[in-house]
């Protein structure tokens, strides 16, 4: 199982320390690299070390941590740190066995991730992103083709409301 996700040029540019670099805020970004304050990762816990066991890949984490902080009105963003995708290889998918395991936590993380945001990409945060990204960052020229392809995608999920989250099941006093 390959990736075939595409790392995509982010479409704005923030000047930060004089210089400029590429920036967008967003509704989740992903673990490498990931930058967060301390005071922020403090506030949400931290990663949810229950997501995975020892000895399973801990995909999610970071989505998980970005939605409970959007959740919770922070401010999510991703920037253009110069790395290359996929060095070191990508020992989680080296056998069948590691992959399906993948495909298993994949979805278990799925389901948690719905359970903190109601759903992928709550239509409340991709406006606000959308918002900050207007307001305060500058187009890059070699970001147009992602910003078309981000706001086609946004667009299908900005729409629609997420589901209504399912009240847990009371659980009785009583022992019955």
């Amino acid at each position: 199982m390959k990736n075939r996700k595409v790392t995509r040029k982010i479409p704005y540019e923030a000047t930060l320390g004089g210089r400029r670099v590429p920036f967008a805020f967003a509704t989740e970004a992903w673990l490498a690299p990931m930058c967060v304050r301390a005071d922020a990762f403090a506030e949400l816990g931290g990663f949810d070390e229950t997501l995975a066991l020892p000895g399973e890949p801990g995909i999610g984490l970071d989505i998980h941590l970005s939605l409970r902080a959007g959740i919770r009105g922070l401010t999510v963003g991703v920037h253009g740190a110069e790395f290359e995708r996929g060095v070191g290889g990508h020992g989680t998918v080296s056998d069948e066995r590691k992959t399906q395991l993948r495909l298993r936590k994949r979805a278990e993380i799925s389901t948690r991730i719905r359970e903190v945001a109601g759903c992928r990409w709550p239509p409340e945060m991709l406006r606000r992103a959308d918002d900050l990204n207007k307001a305060h960052l500058v187009d890059r020229a070699a970001g147009a083709e992602a910003r078309h392809l981000i706001d086609a995608h946004c667009r299908k999920f900005a729409k629609h409301a997420c589901p209504p989250k399912k009240p847990p099941p009371r659980r009785s006093l009583s022992g019955d």
